[in-house]
């Protein structure tokens, strides 16, 4: 009984796993890293990802990027923005600035190079209806 509950529960986790919305039908896999959807922005717009990257905010910015430069640290361009954050517990701080080495992000990543997201539509990409966890 055992070997069957466990084959049903398997089948049961591929079936949802199947099922799970990551965009239109046939996009393919989902990204893991942040990299693969910079890499390939046209493709992921307006699909939902979740991808491990880094997080920073300062004044009226907060982004994803790739990783830092500098300490205090600045982000590689390009970002993403994003109208969240981690939890504090994953937070670095200076005086004037947040960031997060390592976070998952999850939302529908957008791309317009014609039209601004972000503060003042700054940023040509961004992540909406985020969340954010520590990875």
């Amino acid at each position: 009984m055992n070997a069957r509950r466990a084959m049903v529960t398997g089948l049961s986790v591929l079936w949802m796993a199947a099922c799970a919305d990551g965009g239109p039908a046939g996009d393919g896999p989902s990204p893991s890293t942040l990299r693969q959807v910079l890499a390939n922005r046209r493709a992921f717009d307006d699909r939902t990802v979740s991808v491990r990257t880094a997080y920073f905010s300062s004044f009226e910015v907060s982004v994803l990027t790739t990783g830092f430069e500098s300490h205090p640290p600045q982000p590689v361009e390009p970002v993403v923005w994003v109208d969240a954050a981690p939890p504090d517990r994953c937070m670095d701080r200076t005086r004037d600035a947040a960031w997060a080495q390592s976070v998952v992000a999850s939302g529908r990543f957008r791309f317009d190079p014609d039209s601004g997201f972000g503060h003042l539509g700054a940023y040509d990409m961004a992540l909406e209806d985020a969340t954010l966890s520590c990875a």
